[in-house]
């Protein structure tokens, strides 16, 4: 019979010792006794739980009547593991390539009531992926993305003969994706550890993390972490199913390696400056985690191909796509992270791409239902609403003031413990000769020739620090960005001065 979901499996090394293979497990890659058809029949037989059974099907002329093999024969083949060739033998002495034994353990999983739920789709990164035979394809894929089955130096080898180390090896990463998560292998984290701007990746997070690789539609190698990857596949397929919309992944995780790469290059070629203000410091980047996932879409066509909507500005000519792919976030353990008007809390502008997953779908539900960044649901409080005041500009229009805020609400998230209040534009007398003057002296080499200016209300915590007052409200403080006609906003500087609405006209 069937254990149920939840009942504890015999442990990897009962198995081990009850096959005659070391508890210690060579490389995959190792030469070894070749494993048979009844060798790894009898090992999922014993690993599923199943008692003593009547025979569901007719004997093998080439298995025993009775004893521990024919039991686990008859059991396997009752439960749709695996059959015989169909001319009355079994063969229990022919070898088992790879992904005959990946497909065995699937159908395993699914007898258990796990595997893929509805439709399913992601690339295997490995150049012989090609040669997995059609009826292997599903298993394979399961197989690989729960990390049950690994590749070589050359490669999966799906159809390579398997050995008895393989053997042991895998079935140990089996039986740990069934028990530890019934189907889904969870990485030993905190999948509500917060990282951004002002808290790095906690010590020791990289060690802890399981991830899985995939290549998406334009032939890039995506890394993330297992649980999250299988929760994005479950959305994918809903999406696909009921929507029409056809989600790739364009990023997932980046390790604090990659990301001090990259620190080093743009300083090396652009300068300490641009750096700071275009990318992550190593070590605060929610991409870190494994857990935070940058989406794209395929747009199909009349004629079955597809086109990719992968750039950001192209992205965002759709917001009718991102409004269903964002009512369906909760119901898959994920929040939108950056959303539109929170960028003085979180750091960063609206991404509607970027989501993370939070480890289930309740606090998902709760986050979401509320309006809650990831910041708030964790500090236990929402943040006051910011009065923001556009003013009247014969220079600027809404939008092109909107921009500079935006870039001031990032800046502002680095306050810590701070409230923003208000947020005013100061007037189109701040964009003079002077200030522009000014502007090219604090950034040496830009040819800026456009100024604009603001005012904010803050107040700092309760317990002060740094250059705050404690319990202090700020009012009036300055805010100053310049750009070339038609470029974008840079912010230069803030803090106080003479300036203040009292002692300025239009």
């Amino acid at each position: 019979m069937k254990r149920e979901k939840g009942m504890a499996l015999v442990l990897a090394l009962a198995l081990t010792l009850a096959l005659g293979v070391p508890a210690m497990a060579a490389e995959e890659g190792a030469e070894d006794g070749l494993l048979t058809r009844g060798e790894l029949v009898t090992a999922l037989f014993t690993l599923s739980g199943a008692e003593e059974m009547e025979p569901k099907q007719a004997y093998f002329e080439d298995v025993p009547m009775r004893g521990d093999l024919a039991l686990a024969i008859r059991w396997a083949v009752g439960e749709g593991i695996v059959n015989g060739y169909g001319d009355g033998r079994f063969g229990p002495e022919d070898p088992v390539t790879r992904e005959q034994m990946a497909a065995m353990l699937y159908r395993t999983a699914q007898s258990l009531g796990l595997g893929f739920k509805g439709m399913w789709m992601f690339r295997l990164d490995y150049p012989d992926a090609g040669e997995i035979s059609d009826w292997a394809d599903e298993a394979m894929h399961w197989v690989v993305m729960n990390g049950i089955l690994r590749g070589t130096d050359r490669g999966l080898e799906p159809r390579a003969t398997a050995t008895d180390d393989q053997l042991s090896l895998v079935i140990q990463r089996w039986q740990k994706a069934i028990v530890d998560g019934e189907g889904e292998t969870r990485s030993d984290i905190d999948y509500l550890a917060l990282v951004n701007k002002l808290n790095s990746l906690p010590e020791g997070w990289e060690d802890k993390l399981l991830c899985v690789t995939t290549l998406n539609s334009v032939g890039e190698t995506v890394e993330a972490e297992r649980s999250a990857f299988q929760a994005y596949l479950a959305l994918m397929a809903d999406l696909a199913e009921n929507d029409g919309i056809y989600l790739e992944l364009d990023s997932a995780r980046r390790s604090i390696a990659v990301q001090q790469g990259i620190w080093d290059r743009f300083t090396e070629k652009y300068g300490a400056a641009y750096t700071a203000k275009t990318v992550a410091v190593p070590g605060t980047s929610e991409h870190h985690t494994g857990l935070a996932l940058d989406l794209y879409f395929r747009l199909p066509g009349e004629d079955g191909s597809f086109t990719d909507v992968y750039y950001n500005e192209d992205m965002m000519q759709y917001p009718e796509i991102w409004e269903k792919i964002h009512a369906k976030l909760p119901e898959y353990g994920f929040i939108l992270r950056y959303p539109e008007g929170k960028e003085h809390i979180t750091g960063y502008g609206y991404e509607p791409w970027h989501i993370r997953y939070v480890g289930d779908a309740e606090t998902a539900r709760e986050i979401s239902a509320r309006g809650l960044t990831l910041e708030e649901y964790l500090a236990g409080k929402e943040a006051p609403e910011v009065a923001y005041d556009y003013g009247s500009s014969a220079l600027y229009t809404r939008e092109e003031i909107g921009d500079a805020m935006v870039q001031i609400r990032c800046r502002f998230a680095s306050f810590e413990g701070c409230e923003l209040h208000s947020l005013t534009y100061g007037g189109d007398w701040a964009n003079n000769e002077e200030n522009i003057a000014w502007m090219n002296e604090l950034d040496e080499g830009q040819g800026y020739t456009q100024v604009i200016a603001f005012l904010s209300d803050f107040h700092s915590p309760a317990a002060g620090g740094g250059a705050w007052e404690p319990d202090t409200e700020y009012k009036n403080w300055q805010w100053w960005l310049a750009r070339t006609e038609g470029g974008d906003w840079n912010l230069l500087t803030w803090g106080y001065d003479s300036w203040s609405p009292e002692n300025t006209t239009d």
